[in-house]
């Protein structure tokens, strides 16, 4: 499987400014101790490490390495302390109005299915075989872009969960996993204040399984909804990668007549 090829495509058709990010899960220590990728020497959040795989830098963790009690829960290395359940420390932040709310939030988010070993945090072109899920991060132009892909091939997006909370660990990573869909997010402010993202930057997750029906839905789509502008940029950046791929002008559906 030729991860740079997908990496590539990405880049020409959206200009990204990041590296996609993969997340795998590892289920025994054997499966975690084939990544390649270093071991964290130190304990982070689980955003940072995205952060960093985001720039180029991949790496793997086990439960002790995880500096957040949030992605923690998520991944399923803790349980949620003592009444968490109930959403008594959501509500203590400050966050929710009343417990109730804080209740049906804490519900809500999504954790991973089961409980794993470990987890590893690499720029999608460094795999050396496919991940559980991926993480673009986009501002709302390349959003739309991404879930126009999806919707060509899959229909509407109907189960969008939002609480502008846990953003990337279980916005971005354990709902799609979960549900099988992509997902966005607008992130949340401790990934904004611990991995320093852009105000202008979302997150969007998508299980690895459905990573060529999105390129290919992106690809397929291009020529409707695009600007001619656009379409020259996309044409010059895939003439200097390399890639041959027939851009067809004057096709957008919001100028035809």
């Amino acid at each position: 499987m030729d991860f740079k090829k997908y990496t590539d495509l990405f880049y020409c058709l959206l200009n990204l400014n990041r590296e996609i990010v993969a997340v795998d899960i590892a289920q025994t220590k054997e499966a975690f101790d084939q990544w390649t990728i270093p071991v964290l020497k130190r304990r982070l959040s689980f955003c940072t490490m995205v952060r960093l795989a985001s720039t180029g830098y991949g790496r793997k963790a086990s439960g002790n390495h995880f500096g957040c009690q949030g992605s923690s829960e998520v991944f399923r290395f803790s349980n949620p302390a003592e009444g968490d359940e109930y959403g008594k420390r959501l509500f203590s932040f400050g966050m929710y109005a009343n417990l109730d709310i804080a209740r049906q939030v804490q519900a809500s988010m999504a954790r991973l299915p089961d409980p794993c070993m470990g987890v590893g945090v690499m720029p999608l072109k460094a795999c050396e075989h496919a991940p559980k899920s991926i993480i673009f991060f986009v501002n709302a132009y390349q959003a739309m872009r991404l879930v126009q892909a999806w919707v060509y091939h899959f229909g509407t997006i109907n189960d969008f969960s939002l609480s502008g909370n846990r953003g990337i660990c279980s916005e971005c990573v354990a709902r799609p996993i979960s549900t099988g869909s992509l997902h966005m997010s607008p992130l949340c402010s401790n990934t904004r204040y611990s991995a320093n993202w852009g105000d202008e930057e979302l997150g969007l997750g998508l299980p690895f399984s459905k990573i060529e029906r999105l390129l290919d839905g992106l690809i397929k789509t291009l020529p409707a909804v695009e600007t001619e502008e656009r379409k020259k940029a996309i044409f010059q950046r895939c003439s200097e990668a390399g890639i041959n791929l027939d851009i067809p002008l004057q096709t957008n559906y919001y100028s035809c007549h």
